[in-house]
């Protein structure tokens, strides 16, 4: 369910990737440094070839590892904060029609994205079928279990 619950959690999993996003791109201008300070060294006859090669290929390995979990990291937060954006709308939209006394086509079109409606059961006699209604900027929202919903005449 769309909670201030669930919005803190996203707001902590952005504060995460932030701080993964600033020690990544710290450790990047670091090897960047150890690496020209790797090709003095090596211009100015300070490490032998071998040395110089056998870090290269160490620092080279670790900057291409922190530019992958950068570009990660940076597509997770924007997946995040574009998550937590849509589901502020999403809040405002629904606290429009806190006191609705009909719904409308129009209510209907600006909140809802589709309905899916499963296969027809029949379980211990009972026909059942689900209904998954996901709607516009945040998709499914698991409101209730058929056990919440219907007891334990259910489960």
């Amino acid at each position: 369910m769309l909670t201030t619950q669930t919005a803190g959690a996203m707001r902590d999993k952005l504060k995460k990737a932030e701080k993964e996003i600033k020690r990544l791109s710290a450790r990047a201008v670091d090897l960047e440094q150890i690496i020209r300070k790797l090709y003095e060294d090596h211009a100015l006859g300070r490490i032998t070839t071998e040395q110089f090669e056998n870090f290269m290929l160490k620092y080279e390995a670790e900057k291409h590892q922190v530019e992958t979990g950068l570009k990660s990291t940076c597509e997770t937060l924007d997946g995040e904060q574009k998550q937590l954006d849509n589901a502020g709308h999403f809040t405002e939209v629904i606290l429009s029609y806190t006191d609705l006394k009909e719904l409308t086509a129009s209510i209907l079109n600006e909140l809802i994205d589709r309905i899916e409606i499963g296969p027809k059961q029949v379980i211990d006699g009972i026909k059942t079928q689900s209904v998954r209604i996901l709607y516009k900027q945040v998709g499914y929202v698991e409101m209730f279990t058929p056990e919440e919903l219907f007891g334990e005449a259910m489960g």
